[in-house]
Parts: C-alpha cells; structure tokens; sequence
C-alpha cells in the first residue's frame, strides 16, 4: 500500500458547492409540494444539508438562515433531524462573542466513504476517502492487460483500500471508475479504449457491478481530469473551458455552462479522431489501426513524437522528453519534429476551439505538462487558423492526480446525494 494519503499536498480536503450538482433534484412532483408538510420538511432538510457541505467545515445555525433565507425555527429543526440521523455532527461552539456561545455543525465525515479509482494504460490508482474528501489511503500498481486480469486487479486494490481504512463496501456510497474510453450506458460497454483493450470485454462492466454494487459509476478519465480542474485546479470559476490531455493517449474534457459534457454516448471530447489536413487530401484510405485509435492520437502523443523523431533523424533516444531537450540546445532536426508535432496540435485544437469557444484551454497529461514553453507558439497558430478571440492557456497544476481529483469530486456529490436519499428513506 502507497503510505501517502492525500492525492496532492495542496488538497487535504474536497469541497464542493453539491447544492448546484443535486439541488432540489431528489422530491416529488411540484404540485405536491403545497399539499406535504413532510415534503416541504425533506426540502428545506436538503436545503440545509447542501450549505452544511458547501461550508466545509463549522457553520453556525445563524449562518445556514443567511445562506438559505429559511427561518431559525425550520433551519433548528433540520439541523436537529440531520445530526439525529448521524448526517452532520454538533463541532463545538463558538467562542470570543458576548452572550451565549452558538453550536457549531458540520458534515459527519465517516457517515459514508468513496472510492476513485483510475485505470490507465500503465496503472491503476486508487484511493479511499471520507465524506468530508479527506483521502484515508491510496495504493498504485502496474495495468493488467486482460479483462480478467483488470478485474481481479481492480477488486484487489479496491479491498486492500478498505482493509486499510477500517470500512466494509456496504459503507461505500460511491465508486467512480475512470477509464481511457468511453462508456455507452445503452450497452454497457467501454468503447474507445484503444490503449487498454481489456477494458472493452463485455464481462468486465457488469463483473465490476455485480461485484460493487449499483452506486458503482464509470467516467472517462479526461473527463473526470476536468471536473477536477473545476473543483480544485485551473477551472475554479471557469463557466466554459476545456482540457486536453497529451501522453499515451489524447483526450479532451468540456466544462460547457458550469457542467460537465459527456455527449449522448459519452464520447464528447473524443479529440483522437479529429483528421488532420494531411489526412484529409489523402486519396488512400486510413488504415484500419489508425482508425481504431485516431489520426490526431498517432500525430501528438508519444508515438507520434517518436516517429517524428525518428523521420527527422533526432539524436539520442526517440521520446518527447529527448526531443524537447534536444530542442532547447538549438538541434534543428529536433526543432523540425518539435515543430512537426506542435502544428499537430495546434490544428486539433483549432478545431474545438472554433467549435466550443472556451474562455481556457488547460493542458494537461504527461506530454503536455511539458509544453508550458511551447504554449504560446501554440496559440499564436490556433489563432492564424481561427481569427476568433483566443482563450487563455494554461499548464495544469493537479499533475499526474487531476483524475483522481475529478473522480472524488464526482463521488462526493453522488454519495452526499445517496447519503440524503438515505436519510429521507429512513
């Protein structure tokens, strides 16, 4: 087991503003709500709930009244039922003022747990986390390849984290698993996943459900990647930008109007299959293989680096980090693949650009983290190629974790949800 227990040293805990990802989503009809008091009682509860969560931390009865224009009287009650049912908990009081001291609430961390975990082409991470976001343990290891393997693998880690944390799966409100695909929800299947084929076996969906339960959601990584800038990176207040992710593989996430766009079968941001104009002129069909995985992929990532390497005779090993480094000692033939490869990118991205008009491009992923002194010949060339007004570009700084970043964020939603579910249910 990984002895670290926090994704990134900057991120102790996970705050999120729930109220704008459930609201009042979870009730009856709105004709009912007149006639129910105990309706009205469920939404003023849920109400004070989601500003308990959003604080992140203590919060006076006084501030919740501020926050949600209820009265003292229904805001008091809905505290009293919410930490009755072990929801929140009293946290003190509050000191240094004249009069009586108020209690302080606050969410019950260990009322529900999440797990993330990330499958990637290399490795698997994961990590355990409290209802409040602190991250309890998280482990790493190498991808196995077949679907088996990734199953056992997955079930593996996911026990060891909870063995580790003290805690049964039943007390798992939500398991986001992120992948390097897309996930059809008409059929169950991953779809996309070019680099880890295992993930695409039919059996292994529905094993991971069987085995986890139905609280147990698949993301795409990049996604995830950008739901984790929204929460804690780049994105923080960011109403349209997207994130595009360079390494192994290239992927592309949207936050359009505040929300993350998935596309009717989840493959929105698919940005491996923009064709190039070189691809585009060619009289000759694109091979089969390149289909599969995606013109602007082979050109960009770190295949494509290395052919360009390779083609343009480069010296010393075939990999962008070599390139780069060959680049910055003035070698031409470096500069010629770093050139070869920056047009690339820069034609996929006009593309999106003249498409979504995001206010920021985050670049992120283990290629792309690298190219902080490239970005801005990048958008000089998206701007030739689209004279429209230039969003700002930015290197992400969640580093190797802006996934798992973005999976806790999304579980913690669904378990504060789950958790609220549970409460009215009871």
């Amino acid at each position: 087991m990984d002895t670290h227990k926090q994704p990134a040293p900057h991120a102790e805990r996970a705050r999120l503003d729930v109220g704008g990802r459930f609201g009042l989503a979870v009730g009856a009809r709105r004709g009912d709500v007149a006639r129910s008091p105990a309706l009205m009682r469920e939404i003023n509860a849920r109400r004070v709930f989601q500003v308990v969560c959003a604080a992140g931390g203590a919060t006076s009865l006084t501030q919740v009244v501020a926050e949600t224009s209820l009265s003292k009287p229904t805001v008091s009650l809905a505290l009293a039922h919410l930490t009755d049912r072990g929801v929140i908990r009293v946290a003190g009081t509050r000191t240094g003022q004249s009069g009586p001291s108020p209690r302080l609430f606050a969410l019950r961390p260990e009322a529900a747990w999440v797990v993330v975990v990330d499958v990637g082409r290399r490795w698997v991470s994961a990590v355990a986390a409290d209802l409040g976001g602190t991250v309890t343990a998280r482990v790493r290891e190498q991808s196995r390849r077949s679907a088996d393997g990734l199953l056992a693998q997955i079930g593996f880690l996911v026990q060891g984290l909870l063995d580790e944390t003290g805690i049964t799966a039943d007390q798992v409100a939500s398991m986001v698993v992120a992948i390097p695909g897309s996930y059809d929800q008409t059929t169950g299947r991953v779809r996309h996943a070019s680099n880890l084929l295992g993930l695409q076996n039919p059996a292994l969906a529905p094993g991971l459900r069987e085995r986890f339960g139905t609280h147990l959601t698949f993301e795409n990584d990049i996604d995830l990647a950008a739901l984790g800038e929204q929460a804690y990176g780049e994105g923080r207040g960011v109403e349209n930008f997207v994130v595009v992710s360079i390494g192994t593989g290239l992927g592309l996430g949207m936050v359009l109007g505040g929300q993350l766009h998935r596309g009717s079968h989840g493959a929105a941001g698919e940005l491996a299959f923009v064709p190039t104009t070189s691809t585009s002129r060619s009289a000759s069909p694109v091979p089969a293989a390149l289909r599969r995985r995606g013109v602007l992929e082979s050109q960009v990532t770190a295949d494509g680096w290395s052919d360009a390497a390779r083609r343009l005779k480069v010296p010393g090993p075939a990999t962008p980090r070599a390139v780069l480094a060959a680049a910055r000692r003035g070698d031409p033939a470096a500069r010629a693949a770093l050139g070869e490869v920056l047009d690339h990118l820069a034609g996929g991205l006009a593309v999106v650009i003249a498409l979504v008009d995001p206010e920021l491009v985050v670049v992120g992923g283990g290629i792309g983290r690298q190219l902080g002194p490239h970005l801005a010949a990048v958008q000089a060339r998206v701007g030739e190629l689209v004279p429209l007004t230039q969003p700002r570009f930015a290197i992400s700084g969640l580093g190797t974790d802006a996934t798992l970043f973005g999976g806790l964020a999304s579980g913690l939603a669904t378990a504060r949800k789950q958790v609220l579910l549970s409460f009215e249910a009871s």
